[in-house]
């Protein structure tokens, strides 16, 4: 299997802080940089995955919500998952 080439990205205020979020200019910049990194069209980076941190997650896109639960529902497999390669960038 052809190994990935992964780059790091963060959010990285000049004194180091990481959450910089409430920074002038951090969303007109976060969403440009989302889009050269996912938006079809406009990306520009070449990605084939993306990764959020759990925090990044929880603090941007969930806000601490929780799932619905379905009762019944199958386990969820423990062991590693390997997603199709030919998959696209959702």
């Amino acid at each position: 299997m052809k190994r990935p080439y992964i780059i790091i990205h963060t959010h990285t205020a000049i004194d180091g802080s990481i959450n910089t979020i409430d920074q002038p200019g951090f969303h007109a910049g976060s969403q440009h940089y989302q889009d050269i990194a996912l938006t079809p069209g406009k990306q520009q980076l070449n990605i084939d995955a993306y990764l959020n941190g759990k925090t990044s997650t929880q603090d941007n896109i969930t806000h601490y919500g929780t799932p619905d639960i379905i009762k019944g529902a199958a386990e969820v497999p423990s062991d590693d998952y390997l997603a199709a390669p030919v998959l696209r960038v959702h």
